[in-house]
């Protein structure tokens, strides 16, 4: 028999990739992050660069200018000295004094003789013992060297730093006074500086022990003064060094950062990105070498799986992985009684950790660990014949008559040449059981094993990852509901409070309106901003149905009908090129809403996708029908939750226009989004709120340059058909009442004010409460007095509805009119169960809230509210 193909695979044996590549990984990392703390590192070194020559550069200067006024001083001195003939001890002291008296930091100014005997001492106090020294015997070369040179020359010169005879360190200079007349030396004018006056200064003006470390040099000498303890070596970067002119000879400079600044311009940072760089070379290093070793493992299985696939006649029938699954299963446990995960784990090496051979049932097998596989050996194969076999029915099948030749193919995936191989064949067939000899004895069913653990991962893994992404939609669903309700709320509150607002404003121009002659130039101003106080409140109205907490004015209505009486106001809102369809169902059941409101979703739904056609040609189709469940697809709802299995009324808006991208559709009912230059974004986010309002869904599908399907559903409550609708709205004329006493409670001062003057322009005597609480008392102390409550739906302390619930038990039947700047139906689903007489949306005018009062105070009784 021909033995089957294998195709090259990889082996079991690690591979050199498998370690060398993470380690390439690991490194790359690391040099990466190393490369980074480096350059930070020199930017640093460069910045203290910067910072330690800035700071010499100044210190220089201060040096050079404070020695230079001074040896100034001694040379003005000596030329002050010079016109004349025997200049003495009297005159130089007259000469120096002033000088002395100013510049207190000079150590001393002296008056030296041709003998160069120290001979005036100026100040005397705490220099005596210099005082008549004779200078040709001074301990200090330097001495000798800097008098010879200014008698040589003539010029002043210095000194290095010596040790002063009076103590300390210092420079002295000797300026020598030639006569003029005759041009004979008649002494020498001797300045002496002290080191730590020069630097004493210098170091407090600069901050120099916070901040820097310095030290000064003669320029062909040791360091004189140091500034700090540190190793001045050498190979520090941040050192700057700087020559300082002081008279004839020069001293160096040398100054760096101190640690203390150092610590201030570094970055911590720069230590911890190492630190973490070097963790994350070391972690990618370990998950690349575990993601390259759980691969290798995966192709082992497959290629045993390819083995046996091109080996057994029963695994060619098997058409599906979970098929192989659950037939190996069968096998392995009708025929011997063992599950199929009697070997349950081995480690990487091969070994076995569990197993679950029945006791009694044992063929006698023989564990061996070969290529990292437990396979098992069999003394009796005949007796597993039918254990791959199948018959007809595509079972397990018997021995007897019934065998097809098949060969078994088992293979080594430890050889040295990387290549899986077959060593092992055993056939099976009329002419009796041809067992393998050898190693090709090892049997069939340790592989089989292996093989349905490995699949039964890889549908572990495939579930969980259809898991992961249905969990990854539904978050998806959920972010976008709660950002749609956030607005929502932060619509609604803002409509509310600018509502209370407009109450003000509208109720006092109309009551200034009405107080004019309508020929006074006033009243046509007082009319046009009433009109825009009118619009306002309209803006708050939009926001408030974004919100679900418009104005809802509820009654049953046929929705085919509604559509089919709007057909010429919504021909003339769509553009010229497009055509409308409509696809309506008659005698659909009645829909319990807001007849103004579904008016505004049809024609906002319609003058949305007569802009999507723009000026192309395009159909818009309506379509209304009655669904019994919900839709399914691809569409998504807009809103919090899915809609549930029920009665619905459908509204379908299809247009051919443009279509959406996924962003646009994402954002397409958010307040103030649009994509039309004159668009104010209110529109679609209106048809949410209202949607939302009447307990419905909205789904859409769009698609770019194909158009776009908006589907509504309202919930039916009635499936009965509608009958003949009357879609005028009528009122009954109050009739006359007397004068009564009506208590307005609401926490907004500007809305009692406005409504106090309203009603008391109208006959009416006003209560005022700034709370429930406070309308409480005030009702329980002055009953006989109050004839109907104007009451607010969201105050502080006491709400409405607890404001309400208060008032029925204490006055039973007294008139109380609800206001709020949400909607009626907001307002009566949060007093459920509680009588009110009446509903007042705010902003009103004065003449609406007149009327109302008035027609309320007519009734015998109040409207209960269910």
């Amino acid at each position: 028999m021909a033995q089957p193909r294998l195709s090259p695979s990889p082996t079991g044996r690690r591979p050199a990739s498998e370690i060398l590549l993470p380690l390439a990984a690991a490194a790359s990392i690391l040099a990466l992050t190393l490369f980074a703390w480096f350059a930070l590192e020199q930017q640093k070194t460069v910045l203290l660069q910067a910072e330690s020559e800035f700071a010499a550069k100044r210190v220089r200067a201060h040096l050079e200018s404070w020695i230079g006024h001074r040896i100034g001083i001694f040379e003005h001195i000596g030329e002050s000295l010079r016109p004349l003939r025997q200049p003495g001890p009297e005159v130089f002291i007259e000469s120096a004094l002033p000088h002395l008296d100013t510049m207190s930091d000079i150590q001393a100014i002296n008056w030296i003789d041709t003998g160069k005997v120290i001979r005036v001492i100026l100040p005397e106090a705490g220099n005596e013992p210099a005082l008549g020294r004779d200078l040709t015997t001074h301990p200090e070369p330097s001495v000798q060297t800097a008098i010879s040179q200014a008698e040589a020359t003539g010029l002043l010169t210095r000194t290095s730093v010596i040790d002063l005879l009076q103590g300390g360190q210092g420079i002295a200079t000797y300026a020598p006074v030639i006569s003029e007349p005759g041009g004979a030396l008649q002494g020498y004018v001797n300045g002496v500086l002290r080191i730590d006056r020069v630097v004493a200064q210098m170091e407090t003006e600069f901050d120099l022990p916070d901040r820097y470390q310095y030290r000064l040099s003669e320029s062909d000498g040791e360091p004189f003064h140091q500034l700090g303890d540190s190793d001045w070596s050498g190979g520090d970067k941040t050192v700057h060094s700087l020559p300082v002119h002081v008279v004839n000879r020069d001293w160096t400079l040398e100054i760096r950062p101190s640690t203390i600044l150092m610590i201030a311009v570094g970055n911590p940072a720069n230590e911890l990105m190492l630190a973490a760089g070097s963790i994350l070379a070391l972690l990618v290093g370990v998950f690349l070498h575990r993601g390259m070793r759980r691969q290798r493992i995966l192709r082992r299985d497959r290629t045993l799986g390819e083995a046996l696939l091109s080996g057994s006649s029963l695994l060619h029938r098997v058409v599906s992985r979970e098929e192989l699954v659950r037939s190996i299963g069968i096998i392995v446990r009708d025929n011997l009684g063992y599950s199929r995960v009697w070997i349950q784990d081995q480690d990487p090496s091969g070994a076995i950790l569990t197993s679950g051979f029945p006791s009694g049932s044992d063929p006698g097998p023989a564990l061996i660990e070969l290529g990292g596989v437990c396979r098992w050996e069999s003394r009796r194969p005949e007796e597993l014949a039918t254990l791959v076999i199948p018959d007809s029915s595509g079972l397990p099948g018997s021995p007897g008559g019934r065998l097809e030749p098949w060969t078994v193919v088992l293979i080594n995936l430890d050889e040295a040449d990387g290549q899986p191989r077959q060593f092992g064949t055993g056939s099976f067939g009329p002419e009796g059981v041809q067992p393998p000899d050898g190693p090709g004895r090892r049997f069939l069913l340790a592989m089989c094993a292996h093989i349905t653990v490995s699949l039964d991962r890889i549908a572990l893994t495939a579930e969980r990852e259809r898991a992961a992404e249905e969990r990854r939609i539904s978050e998806s669903h959920m972010l976008q509901a709660q950002k749609l309700e956030s607005l929502g709320l932060l619509a609604g509150g803002l409509a509310h409070d600018f509502n209370n607002l407009l109450v003000g404003m509208l109720g006092n121009t109309s009551m200034a309106r009405a107080e004019i002659p309508e020929n006074n130039p006033a009243a046509s101003l007082l009319a046009e901003a009433e009109v825009a106080a009118r619009r306002a409140g309209d803006l708050a109205n939009q926001m408030l149905a974004y919100s679900g907490k418009g104005k809802f004015v509820i009654r049953a209505f046929d929705l085919s009908a509604m559509v089919q009486e709007m057909t010429s106001l919504l021909e003339s809102s769509i553009s010229k090129k497009a055509k409308m369809e409509l696809i309506l169902t008659p005698n659909l059941p009645r829909l319990e809403g807001d007849v103004t409101q579904t008016r505004q979703v049809i024609l906002n739904l319609i003058t949305n996708a007569s802009e999507a056609i723009g000026d192309e040609t395009g159909t818009i189709t309506i379509r209304t029908s009655f669904e019994r469940t919900s839709p399914e697809g691809g569409s998504e709802p807009f809103l919090s939750a899915s809609p549930t299995a029920g009665p619905y009324i459908s509204l379908q808006v299809t247009d051919t226009g443009c279509g959406m991208s996924d962003e646009t559709r994402r954002r397409i009912f958010e307040p103030f989004f649009t994509t039309k230059f004159t668009g104010r974004g209110m529109g679609m986010a209106a048809v949410l709120g209202i949607v939302r309002g009447h307990g419905g869904r909205i789904f859409v599908n769009s698609t770019e340059g194909e158009g776009s399907t908006f589907t509504v559903l309202f919930p039916c409550h009635d499936t009965s058909a509608a009958g003949e609708e009357d879609w005028t709205d009528g009122a009954g004329r109050p009739r006359d009442v007397h004068e009564a006493s009506i208590l307005v409670v609401d926490d907004e001062e500007v809305v009692r004010t406005v409504s106090r003057r309203i009603l008391e322009k109208g006959g009416f005597t006003v209560h005022e409460a700034a709370d429930g609480r406070a309308a409480i008392e005030l009702l329980m102390a002055d009953r006989p007095k109050v004839d109907a409550v104007l009451l607010d739906m969201t105050m502080p302390e006491l709400d409405g509805r607890e404001t309400l619930m208060e008032i029925e038990k204490i006055c039973p039947g007294l008139p109380v009119i609800l206001t709020s700047g949400y909607s009626e139906l907001h307002a009566s689903n949060r007093v459920s169960g509680l009588s009110y007489a009446g509903f007042i949306h705010k902003p009103y005018s004065a003449d609406e809230l007149l009327l109302l009062v008035r027609t309320l105070l007519s009734r015998s009784s109040p409207t209960a509210e269910d």
